[in-house]
């Protein structure tokens, strides 16, 4: 088993219905100061350069003249020699040839030899364009005959990282208890066409997401597999969508998950499953859209020359010119998310689109007249030269076609968030019909979601953001006053908010629109799903009318007992005295004496929200096998504000490690955990921050997880296309100020000879070209270096994923490989076996069961109908159904 398949953060997790390891039965577990009997032996590393340097000569994307802050023009011809010269001092790097690069994935070579002997990609000779970096040939490089030293030292770090890891006396048990618990079928969503049958789009125990049709007649077929559809078994669809009468489906497929990877439409024969129009490219690489306009012609978002559209094409045509039907310039340039049809005869094209924030374009096609729905003025004020704020401009909460009237949300007057009604006549007239709430924070910029309920004189229903967690509330429309407070539990999300009135469902005019599974459908409620680290996503419905949730269950049918665990969110100091938000899961009943495996989780930078999902951040194999993993909503992010984010940006970056030290301290000292029982993971800007900490205070820790990290802060915006991280982080080209701040938190330059580090596991992949993987080679070869005890430090570079792994299989076995290495780094050598575990059936409720019996009936009845075998006994049990409710 390869272990070396990088995740960015954490999987989609799930956790168990069954007991953990009780406190007692880890506590005497033995305290395991080394991890190994003998001392791991690393491959050798050189530490001289001999080669140009590529990230300065434009072979990854960029012009050798937009490669530096100050647009410096570098010598051609010159080796990079590792010493780097500012005005505040010299640099030397041992390790820069680890910046040159491996092959890649063969399914990207594009580039021949003829090309690499005529010009670099992405000199001034083919893009002289400051800035512009308009190549798609980010990391596509000959590969040579041979393997690369760089590739053969990294084959060597990950052999020795498997062996370690695949070693560890918890790894076995604590992989079968993984696969258990992980290897479970998952439904997405179902589709019901009249006359075609009902499709299903889910995720096979194997891993592998697929698609099948139960036909009216009872006959079920498949129609795709995602194992199938590449060579390699490791591509990823996404997106399912059926036509409206049932004839074509469509889906996105994607071959990896670089940057640089694009996305494909695909669309099938629902008869067949073969494709029904040749692979349509020119997707956009940021977001993928498509929707159906009719039974035969889909609409999908797509690029050229980096530039946004909406084209449309007719499914049957021998020949495609897929016409625009939305241009660059109807939408202002800004990148378009997602597209839905309003209106008779689909008169409206909805858009939502994303220019440094949410925006909402409106085209009407009668017209021709494209609407946009921000606040010119408000964007020029507070977007002007900058790419990260959590400033909203416009999120589309509903769209009345007929009387034209638009609800948005926006920080126009209230950078929280409000709720504004106008209308496409007269878009200057902006009423607030909903102000910001006090008791609340933000409308989460990220995934906050307000929908209009049109029962009796109208509500909204609204998600906002509470010390960083979810809270769902029923709004009255005419007074815009908060009525109720619907969070069911602390410390979670809230996600796919949706509205049913029973008048609008007998009077929808397309029945397969109608979900003849919703045994609620008759009735008048809102709709919503939560979860939480501890809480598998559940799908809560709730009358308003009898002021009670009429349906709860789950979505997730996850073999995980929540009512074992518990999630609270707690507010710590801060080293200034500011208090710091936190979220912390664990099973209930822990002891507080310190010896709780304990992990802590941050990001904070760019003003990103990162959401309370079931097993995102937290791993639930963590919390399985008796783990407490915690979550701390440092400065940076952005869960309450703009002055929140600015607060640890660019030079003030400090600010936030100091949270996330204090956070590591409220563990220690509330009795979770003490620095033998701490381990600290994240991601990308989230990998920097463990680095730091790592670097600032390895006294505090026992297990550092960087991944995908940034930890060069002199070479981050040399090394690949980063320009836009240069607000963020500052460059020390800058000056004195701003090299002094880098340089005090820039994790290779703090690694110091002496020091007993904590066991660090390094992760990273060869195909990463957002955070380039030499980032992780070069600190992991100074690390092991000067590591004076011990302790291992170990690299990990996935072969084919990219910032993130692409399949369900490489975040399993990444997640799997970094909780067994903190298990063990922290004296868990063992845990119990779990099982059995709970058929899905057994996770049902009995009203739902129930319902499925109702539902196997019903399809027996129209099957035997089709096949001239119709009974006429009536449905019992149906009837009794309707006599319990």
């Amino acid at each position: 088993m390869k272990i070396h398949k990088v995740s960015t953060l954490a999987a989609a997790i799930i956790a168990t219905l069954f007991t953990m390891p009780s406190h007692a039965e880890q506590s005497e577990q033995p305290k395991a100061k080394t991890t190994n009997t003998t001392p791991l032996v690393y491959p050798a590393t050189r530490n001289h350069q001999e080669t140009l340097d590529p990230f300065l000569f434009g072979e990854f994307g960029m012009s050798m003249n937009t490669a530096n802050s100050n647009n410096a023009y570098y010598e051609r011809t010159k080796p990079d020699d590792g010493i780097d010269r500012y005005s505040s001092g010299i640099v030397i790097d041992k390790y820069r040839w680890l910046e040159d690069y491996d092959p890649i994935n063969p399914a990207q070579n594009k580039e021949v030899t003829a090309d690499r002997d005529r010009n670099f990609i992405g000199t001034p000779a083919e893009d002289d364009k400051p800035l512009a970096a308009e190549t798609t040939k980010f990391l596509q490089t000959v590969p040579p005959p041979v393997s690369t030293e760089v590739n053969d030292w990294v084959e060597a770090q990950n052999a020795v990282t498997d062996n370690y890891i695949e070693n560890l006396p918890v790894f076995a048990q604590l992989k079968e208890n993984t696969d258990s618990l992980k290897n479970r079928e998952h439904t997405f969503s179902r589709i019901n066409r009249k006359g075609v049958g009902e499709f299903r789009f889910y995720r096979h125990p194997d891993g592998y997401r697929r698609v099948e049709l139960t036909k009216p007649d009872g006959s079920v077929v498949e129609l795709v597999n995602e194992r199938n559809l590449s060579e390699s078994g490791k591509s990823q669809m996404s997106s399912f969508k059926v036509s409206k009468n049932g004839t074509y489906a469509s889906f996105f497929v994607r071959q990896g998950r670089a940057d640089s990877d694009p996305y494909f439409l695909h669309v099938i024969s629902t008869k067949t499953g073969e494709l029904a129009t040749p692979i349509i490219s020119r997707i956009s690489r940021s977001y993928t859209s498509a929707t159906w306009a009719d039974d035969e012609t889909i609409l999908y978002n797509a690029v050229e020359l980096w530039r946004p559209f909406i084209f449309s094409r007719t499914i049957g045509k021998e020949k495609f010119n897929d016409p625009v039907v939305v241009s660059l310039d109807e939408v202002d340039g800004a990148s378009i998310k997602s597209v839905s049809l309003k209106g008779d005869d689909n008169r409206y094209i909805v858009m939502a689109t994303w220019d440094r924030s949410d925006s909402v374009y409106i085209k009407d096609t009668k017209t021709k007249k494209t609407y946009r729905l921000h606040n010119k003025d408000y964007f020029n004020k507070v977007f002007r030269g900058t790419s990260f704020n959590q400033n909203i401009l416009a999120k589309l909460v509903d769209f009345d076609p007929e009387t034209r009237d638009v609800w948005i949300i926006s920080g126009e007057n209230d950078r929280r968030g409000e709720i504004i009604k106008t209308n496409l006549d007269n878009l200057k007239k902006r009423e607030v019909v909903v102000p910001f709430p006090e008791g609340y924070d933000i409308i989460d910029p990220e995934s906050g979601e307000v929908i209009r309920h049109k029962e009796g004189k109208g509500y909204f229903v609204a998600t906002y953001l509470k010390n960083g967690a979810s809270q769902v509330v029923l709004i009255d429309a005419t007074t815009g006053k908060i009525i109720k407070d619907l969070t069911p539990k602390d410390g979670g999300s809230v996600t796919e908010l949706s509205s049913n009135v029973a008048e609008d469902q007998a009077e929808e005019t397309d029945p397969d629109e109608i979900d003849v599974n919703d045994f609620q459908a008759g009735e008048n409620y809102i709709s919503f799903r939560y979860e939480n680290p501890t809480t598998p996503q559940t799908t809560y419905k709730y009358s308003i009318a009898k002021d009670k949730f009429i349906d709860v269950r789950r979505f997730d049918l996850s073999p995980f007992n929540e009512n074992d665990y518990e999630t609270k969110v707690v507010l710590y100091t801060s080293k200034d005295g500011t208090k710091v938000p936190m979220v912390i899961s664990h099973k209930k009943g822990i002891k507080l004496d310190g010896k709780n495996p304990t992990m802590l989780y941050g990001y904070g930078g760019y003003g990103v929200i990162y959401s309370q999902s079931f097993g995102f951040p937290a791993s639930s194999i963590w919390l399985e096998n008796g783990g407490v993993w915690a979550h701390a909503f440092i400065r940076g992010g952005g869960i309450y504000g703009e002055a929140w984010q600015k607060a640890a940006e660019h030079t003030n970056r400090l600010v936030g490690y100091d949270d996330f030290a204090a956070a590591a301290d409220y563990l220690n000292e509330s009795g979770y955990a003490s620095p033998d029982y701490l381990g600290i993971i994240g991601g990308s800007n989230g990998g920097l921050l463990v680095g730091a900490a790592m670097v600032r205070n390895p006294e505090k820790y026992r297990v550092v997880i960087p991944q995908v990290a940034v930890l060069d802060q002199f070479r981050h915006e040399k090394a690949g296309v980063t320009q836009y991280w240069m607000d963020e982080y500052g460059t020390p080209e800058e000056g004195r100020r701003v090299f002094d701040v880098l340089k005090s938190y820039s994790p290779i330059h703090n690694l110091k000879a002496g020091v007993c580090y904590p066991s660090t596991l390094i992760e990273t992949s060869k195909r990463d070209d957002r955070v380039v993987p030499s980032h992780s080679y070069r600190f992991a070869a100074a690390m092991q270096e000067i590591q004076s005890c011990d302790r291992p430090v170990l690299l990990s570079a996935a072969q084919d994923a990219g910032h993130s792994p692409n399949t369900y299989a490489e975040r399993n076995e990444r997640e799997l490989a970094d909780m067994a290495f903190a298990f063990n780094e922290m004296g868990v050598t063992s845990v119990p076996a779990i099982g059995p575990r709970p058929s899905l059936d057994d996770m049902k409720t009995e009203k739902w069961r129930q319902e499925d019996i109702i539902k196997k009936e019903r399809l027996q009845k129209k099957a035997a109908k089709i096949t001239g075998q119709d009974s006429k006994e009536e449905d019992e049990q149906t009837e009794s159904y309707k006599d319990t409710e």
